[in-house]
C-alpha cells in the first residue's frame, strides 16, 4: 500500500468532471460500454471499502498473481452502475475518491468485464533481456510515460479492443491515448529494448525525487504549489542534465534551487515553525 499522507496529482477540474459526466451519459444513451480502472493502491482500506460497496467489480490481478497483499495492491476493474451516468451522489463519490490520486481510467470497449480483465492482464507484463516486470498502467502518471516509450506496433497491441482509453492526468484534466495504426500489432507480453527501459527509468526520476523530498521536508523544506507545477519544474531540471538512471547530489541541489526560485519550496525552518 502506498503512503496516504499527500496528493500526487492536481484535483480534477470542473471541466474534467463535466466531460466525464457527458461521456458516461452519452455511453448510457447509446449502449456503449464504459469500464473503470481504478488504482486502489492509493486509497486507504476503509475509504476503499465504502466506495466498493456501491461499485462492485474485480481485482485486475485476480487469477494471475497471488500472495499476501496482492489483492490490496491490485487495480480494480468495474462497470459504471446505472446511476453513474447521471450527476449525483455516485459520480461525486468517484471524484472524491480519486481527488489528488493518479488512479482514474475510463475504458470504452465492447468487451464484457471478465473478458476485459483477461485482455488487460495480457498487457500487465513486459520484459527486457529476459527479465520480466509488471507494467503499472493503472497509475495515470505511469500510463503516458509507458505509451510514449512503446513503438507503434506495441501501442497498437496495447490499445487493441479498446475504443477509447481516457484518464485523468497530472493537471487534473481528462486525456485520451491516441489510437495507433500499425501494419501489425506486437506480440504479447511486450519485449522492450534496453533503450526503452532506460527511457522508462528516466521518465520515472522526477516522481522518485519528489517522493524523497516529501519524505524529508524537515530537511529540504516544504513543497508547496500544485503537484503538476512541482513535477513540471523537477522534470525541466532533470531534463537538462545528462541522462542517467541515478539522481546525483548535484541534481538534488539544482532541483531545490529551481523549486525555491519558482515559489514551490519554503524553507525547512519555516516548516518546523509552522
Amino acid at each position: 500500500m502506498i503512503g496516504m499522507h499527500r496528493v500526487w496529482i492536481d484535483v480534477a477540474s470542473d471541466e474534467t468532471k463535466a466531460a466525464t459526466h457527458a461521456l458516461l451519459a452519452e455511453a448510457s444513451a447509446s449502449d456503449v460500454r464504459i469500464a473503470l480502472l481504478l488504482d486502489r493502491a492509493f486509497v486507504p482500506a476503509d475509504e476503499w471499502r465504502r466506495f466498493a460497496a456501491s461499485t462492485p467489480g474485480v481485482p485486475l490481478y485476480g487469477g494471475k498473481y497471488a500472495g499476501d497483499g496482492v489483492e490490496q495492491a491490485s487495480p480494480w476493474l468495474c462497470t459504471v452502475p446505472e446511476q453513474g451516468a447521471s450527476p449525483g451522489p455516485w459520480l461525486d463519490a468517484l471524484f472524491r475518491l480519486c481527488a489528488g490520486r493518479p488512479m482514474l481510467t475510463l475504458l470504452q470497449t465492447r468487451l464484457p468485464l471478465q473478458p476485459l480483465r483477461l485482455h488487460l492482464q495480457q498487457r500487465l507484463e513486459a520484459s527486457v533481456a529476459g527479465e520480466t516486470f509488471v507494467v503499472r498502467y493503472a497509475d495515470t502518471r505511469c500510463l503516458p510515460q509507458l505509451f510514449e516509450v512503446l513503438d507503434p506496433a506495441q501501442r497498437a497491441a496495447f490499445l487493441a479492443s479498446i475504443d477509447g482509453w481516457r484518464y485523468v492526468d497530472r493537471a487534473g484534466a481528462l486525456q485520451s491515448l491516441p489510437k495507433q495504426s500499425a501494419d501489425a500489432a506486437a506480440a504479447l507480453p511486450f519485449v522492450l529494448s534496453p533503450d526503452q527501459q532506460q527511457a522508462l527509468q528516466t521518465a520515472a526520476l522526477p516522481d522518485t525525487l519528489i517522493a524523497y523530498l516529501r519524505e524529508r521536508q524537515d530537511v529540504f523544506g516544504h513543497l508547496c504549489g500544485s503537484p503538476s507545477a512541482i513535477h513540471r519544474c523537477v522534470h525541466a531540471v532533470l531534463g537538462g542534465l545528462a541522462e542517467t538512471p541515478q539522481i546525483s547530489a548535484n541534481a538534488y541541489r539544482q532541483v531545490l534551487v529551481a523549486l525555491e526560485a519558482e515559489g514551490l519550496l519554503s524553507a525547512a525552518e519555516a516548516t518546523q515553525d509552522a
